[in-house]
């Protein structure tokens, strides 16, 4: 209680301050401020009215007790200068002022703002441990403690075990924490939370959505390691063997696939065999010949269209199948032979060999003999007459 004593011809002016709460409810005592008179009868009868009270504060003019008359909040206006009038009932009235310096006192009753509510990040797949994605902003109005902020992440999804991403509580730095892949997870959202050290704390949340960018960390892998093709020898140029397929999971043109044959065993000039390198269709480009070449062996390739170039390879066997195109062949155009005239029936005067350029199911005929020249038996001299 300060008491302000008004002699009848001196008035004294006094300053006091008081803190309030900025929850306080309406109608809370602030403080009482008295005043004397040393008068007698009416002329010691004291009222009390308030100046610069702007809605916020009141005073009881009998008693001086000034209260709260309005919501406070400390982060709109801190602390109020009230001019407190005590007046006798004199004529004439006289009168003293004393100044009420109310400081307002923080409470906890503001919750941490983000500077956004939703938040986006790109990062690279090979991006290492540490590596920033960006720094969150968050601000709470409160005073000391009340406003000191700290963050967190509440959710990562999808999840895993470690998890991806951190935060610092202090700066707000999202970082990388562990591997990424964009071909197992390409997008993460993070549900953030930004909290203060009040009590009770109170917090607010955020969204993080991260984008995984591409990189060229794939090779392009062929449906199997080992292909092969049947192809007869009479087929024309442009038939088809077989389609080659292979994928690479990164993202445009790191997992654009396009064909190659590089290798041809045996090798021949111009090549026998051509690749379309988009769709990966063999095709035959010239004739064959089962009697030269058999099979051919096709080392292929699938490179994407990343820089640098990554590539898979896989084999290709194409056999070539036999057709009967080819006449037997006798091994001389033509034959003498001298047969003895007492020759006895069924002996052997002359072996011949005929040979046949195609497979044997094709060639094999009944009455042929696949055999080597054999000198006929001695006919013995000539018969006499």
């Amino acid at each position: 209680i300060t008491k302000l004593s008004f002699p009848r011809t001196a008035f004294y002016s006094f300053s006091v301050t008081k803190s309030v709460p900025e929850d306080a409810e309406v109608g809370s005592n602030v403080s009482l401020v008295a005043a004397t008179d040393k008068d007698s009868s009416f002329n010691q009868e004291i009222r009390y009215w308030l100046r610069a009270a702007e809605g916020r504060f009141s005073v009881d003019p009998v008693s001086g007790m000034v209260s709260v008359a309005g919501a406070l909040d400390r982060e709109t206006k801190a602390e109020y200068e009230l001019l407190l009038v005590a007046e006798d009932q004199g004529r004439p009235a006289r009168s003293a002022t004393a100044t009420l310096l109310v400081q307002v006192s923080d409470v906890n009753d503001n919750v941490p703002e983000f500077s956004a509510s939703q938040h986006q990040a790109v990062v690279l797949e090979t991006a290492l441990a540490g590596t920033s994605l960006l720094t969150l902003s968050a601000v709470d109005p409160d005073q000391g403690q009340n406003g000191n902020v700290s963050y967190s992440i509440f959710q990562q999804s999808p999840p895993s075990d470690p998890a991806v991403f951190s935060v610092d509580p202090v700066s707000g730095m999202v970082s990388v924490a562990g591997a990424l892949d964009r071909e197992t997870k390409a997008e993460y959202e993070l549900l953030l939370v930004a909290e203060d050290q009040g009590r009770p704390a109170r917090s607010a949340t955020a969204t993080l959505l991260v984008q995984v960018s591409d990189v060229n960390d794939n090779v392009p892998e062929f449906s199997a390691s080992q292909h092969q093709a049947v192809v007869l020898e009479t087929a024309l140029a442009g038939t088809s063997l077989l389609t080659l397929s292979a994928v690479d999971p990164d993202q445009g043109q790191n997992g654009n696939v396009s064909y190659s044959i590089f290798q041809q065993s045996p090798p021949s000039d111009p090549a026998v065999f051509e690749l379309d390198p988009s769709s990966g269709t063999l095709r035959l480009v010239r004739p064959l010949d089962y009697s030269e070449v058999k099979v051919y062996s096709l080392t292929v390739q699938a490179s994407d269209g990343g820089t640098p170039s990554l590539v898979g390879n896989s084999s290709v066997e194409v056999k070539v199948v036999d057709v009967n195109n080819n006449p037997p062949e006798f091994s001389q155009r033509s034959y003498d032979v001298e047969v003895s005239e007492n020759l006895a029936g069924g002996a052997s005067i002359l072996s011949l060999e005929v040979t046949d350029r195609d497979e044997v199911t094709q060639r094999h005929r009944p009455g042929l003999q696949r055999q080597r020249p054999s000198v006929p038996d001695d006919p013995g001299p000539p018969a006499g007459p």
